[in-house]
């Protein structure tokens, strides 16, 4: 009767080795911001930040649930917290501190502070949404319009078509006297049927002006 072989063990390998499965702290931190938004779509705010600052308090770099609570706060205008959370959050990226900073100087009407802070970092905001979307904004406000226009194009390459962008594009080309550039963002956005009355009547006054 043939031996039958057995397959030994590598002996290199502890024989009481076993696999040991540890919780991702990036998903785990993921989780957490995910279900805060669904509180906050519940309208369970309250709920939410006693959540991520639960979490935040045990985590060791919550980077999108502290993102998720500062966005809380900067909805609140609530200065203090922000303040208090960047403070201690010196595991957030420069660009992130930088974005909720300027949250703040825009909470406290220093508009001109916020552009500052954010042109800080805008060569590491990359395709950041939010980031370059406030910029833009804030350009705008400024006056700047060529810079506006310059970052509205960006959002609409990188992000996608937004009405909110075609119409801060074609607002600023107004603005530089670029006429038939204007136009055409402002055909373009004319071709969304969700605008609010407001925004489509004034598309229609401009139309007509730039005929």
């Amino acid at each position: 009767i043939a031996q039958t072989e057995i397959a030994t063990v590598d002996e290199t390998i502890p024989v009481d080795a076993h696999l040991s499965i540890a919780p991702n702290p990036v998903a785990s931190d993921q989780r957490q911001a995910d279900g805060a938004r669904q509180l906050l779509m519940q309208g369970q705010d309250s709920d939410a930040i006693i959540a991520l600052q639960t979490f935040i308090a045990s985590a060791k770099v919550p980077r999108e649930s502290t993102n998720v609570l500062l966005d809380i706060f900067s909805a609140q205008e609530n200065v203090n917290e922000i303040n208090k959370l960047l403070a201690a959050a010196n595991y957030l990226l420069p660009v992130d501190q930088n974005f909720y900073a300027a949250k703040v100087a825009v909470i406290q009407r220093r508009e001109a502070d916020a552009i500052q802070v954010l042109e800080e970092q805008l060569g590491e905001a990359n395709e950041q949404e939010n980031y370059l979307a406030l910029l833009a904004v804030l350009y705008q406000r400024a006056g700047k319009f060529q810079e506006a226009a310059t970052l509205y194009r960006r959002l609409l390459t990188s992000i996608g078509d937004r009405p909110a962008y075609w119409l801060g594009f074609a607002l600023a080309q107004d603005s530089l006297n670029q006429f038939q550039t204007a136009k055409q963002a402002y055909l373009r956005l004319a071709n969304y049927s969700d605008l609010q009355p407001q925004v489509r009547t004034y598309i229609q006054q401009r139309l007509a002006a730039l005929q």
